[in-house]
């Protein structure tokens, strides 16, 4: 239901083996979809059952895995359910159709739009946080959210100057979004290296919690944490590639995350603050992309209208205060979900305490 709802996928293609535009080899029998029906009815999601129920309908002749009076009698209370529920709200609550579906009308679904679809248009490119969720959905859908003004200031370039060492193998370095400053940069990962991570953290992998919360719905995922044998040569690449300082000691170890299909990371902030107050000292996030992914999995920043898209052996930075030291709130950022494959990262959190003549106030 979570990557109907990201993506607006849609129950006839899923059911037909097509997520999105990607073709696959796994189809639906009427019987599943007259489950996943079930699921979505039991979270009140009406719309996305009518259109599994409706799914099933059309399949069950063929390959009979259901009665089809059982489907006739479960479409026709969802509508009655949907119908209802539709009288009670206001605005754009997006499990619902647009207007009541007319259930003596077979596939009347298909010709009416979601709620889901009208809240989108109408919150596209806003950038306050209140429309975070919905920004969220466009992003990992592929949508381009940026201005043509913010668009004109993005380009990409090779580094050699930040570092001598990169005087003979400069880096590839884009800017995602500028004030804040987004940087992605490629190839900065070599495959042995990503191959020993994985290798020393796949067994020790344990769900993942959220700083205050514990283990929570609004992340789906998986975590170790590394301190291996690339560890130190790791944070020296890290603080040559940003003229931060990385200190033997840091507090916090590398942490290694994956997401399987269906995983991902509501808009949430790495910095933890409560007021002015910083709880959780990171002041700025590297973030490794340790593989390809088959879709989905890229990472939004909601408020700054872009998505950083998880390409194997790139890296992206960002920093989460501001000079002062108060929290960036314009870095709010998600995890999409993973629709097919997996996606494991690996972040570093830098800490603002061996900055003081890196990062000067």
């Amino acid at each position: 239901m979570r990557l109907q709802q990201v993506y607006e996928l849609k129950a006839e293609q899923l059911a037909n083996g097509w997520v999105s535009d990607f073709p696959t080899t796994c189809t639906l029998n009427s019987d599943h979809c007259n489950q996943l029906a079930v699921i979505a009815n039991s979270s009140s999601y009406y719309a996305l059952a009518i259109e599994w129920l409706e799914q099933a309908k059309e399949k069950a002749p063929i390959d009979k895995k259901i009665n089809i009076e059982v489907i006739d009698s479960s479409l026709k209370n969802v509508i009655q359910m949907h119908n209802q529920g539709l009288d009670g709200v206001f605005g754009f609550e997006p499990r619902f159709f647009t207007r009541k579906i007319r259930a003596h009308i077979p596939g009347d679904s298909k010709t009416v739009r979601t709620k889901r679809t009208d809240l989108y248009e109408f919150c596209k490119g806003k950038r306050e946080p209140m429309y975070n969720l919905v920004q969220f959905w466009g992003l990992c859908s592929g949508k381009k959210l940026q201005t043509e003004k913010e668009k004109s200031y993005l380009f990409c370039w090779y580094e050699f100057k930040i570092h001598a060492s990169f005087a003979i193998g400069p880096i590839k370095m884009e800017f995602l979004t500028r004030n804040p400053d987004v940087v992605q940069m490629y190839e900065v990962l070599q495959e042995s290296i990503t191959d020993t991570i994985k290798l020393e953290t796949g067994s020790r992998m344990r769900e993942s919690g959220v700083v205050g919360m514990g283990i929570t719905s609004s992340r789906l995922s998986v975590t170790a944490w590394y301190s291996g044998a690339h560890n130190d040569a790791l944070k020296q690449k890290i603080g040559r590639l940003t003229g931060l300082n990385l200190a033997p000691n840091d507090d916090e170890k590398f942490q290694v995350v994956s997401y399987a299909t269906g995983g991902q990371y509501e808009p949430h902030m790495d910095v933890d603050y409560k007021g002015d107050a910083i709880v959780e000292d990171r002041m700025a996030t590297f973030m490794f992309y340790l593989n390809d992914v088959g879709k989905g999995g890229s990472t939004a920043f909601e408020s700054l209208g872009v998505a950083a898209q998880p390409i194997v052996g790139s890296a992206v930075y960002w920093h989460n205060t501001l000079l002062d030291g108060n929290a960036d709130v314009a870095t709010w950022h998600a995890a999409c979900p993973v629709v097919l494959g997996e996606k494991l990262i690996m972040n570093k959190w830098i800490s603002v305490k061996n900055q003081f003549l890196a990062r000067k106030c």
